[in-house]
C-alpha cells in the first residue's frame, strides 16, 4: 500500500468506523489492503485511540489523510507485509515485467529483484545498488521459458517468495 492508496482508503471509511476509533477502539490494517476497527492489543494496530487530537469523525479523517505518509512509514518500520499483501503486489510486478525478469539460475542474477519499501513491493533493476539483496526465484538448472515460468509461479504460490522476504528482513522486524 502506498500513500495514495491509504488516503483513498481513509476517505472512504464510514464515519461509524471513525467514531468507534474516537470511542477507544483501534484501527487495524488487515492484509495490507483494508482498515477495520479492532482491539488495541491486536498485532496489526495501524492507528491507536488517542493518537490524534480530533473531536469528531470529520476532523479525524482529515488528520489521518494529512498524516497518511507518516502512518505508513511508522507502521511498516515494525510490521512486515502480510503474505497476502506481499503476494498480491509481487504478482502484479511479475505480470508487468514478465516471469523471466525475476528468475535466474544459481550463481547468476535476474533482471530484477523484489524489494519492499514502506509497505510497497518494488522491482529493483540491475542498476540499483541494492538489486543483489532483493528476493528472486533461483532456478535449480537452466530451463526453457515455460518451465522457468512454472517454477516462478510455484515459488510465489507456495510462499517461498514471502519466506525469502521475511528472511531477508528478519533482523529488521525482530531485533
Amino acid at each position: 500500500m502506498n500513500t495514495t492508496e491509504l488516503t483513498q482508503l481513509i476517505e472512504t471509511l464510514d464515519e461509524g468506523v471513525l467514531n468507534i476509533l474516537l470511542d477507544g477502539k483501534a484501527l487495524l490494517l488487515v492484509d495490507d489492503i483494508t482498515l477495520v476497527n479492532g482491539d488495541t492489543n491486536a498485532p496489526n494496530v495501524f492507528v491507536a485511540p488517542g493518537q490524534f487530537s480530533a473531536n469528531d469523525a470529520r476532523q479525524l479523517r482529515q488528520e489521518l489523510v494529512d498524516k497518511a505518509g507518516q502512518l505508513l512509514e511508522d507502521y511498516y518500520r515494525v510490521h512486515p507485509l502480510t503474505r497476502h499483501g506481499f503476494d498480491a503486489q509481487a504478482g502484479l510486478l511479475v505480470q508487468q515485467f514478465g516471469h523471466a525478469a525475476f528468475a535466474a539460475v544459481e550463481g547468476h542474477w535476474p533482471q530484477r529483484t523484489l524489494f519492499v519499501e514502506q509497505g510497497t513491493v518494488i522491482a529493483e533493476d540491475q542498476a540499483s545498488p541494492r538489486h543483489r539483496y532483493g528476493v528472486y526465484c533461483e532456478l535449480p538448472k537452466s530451463m526453457d521459458a515455460d518451465a522457468a515460468s512454472s517454477t516462478l509461479e510455484k515459488w510465489l504460490a507456495n510462499g517461498e517468495a514471502y519466506e525469502q522476504y521475511l528472511g531477508a528482513n528478519v533482523c529488521r522486524y525482530n531485533c
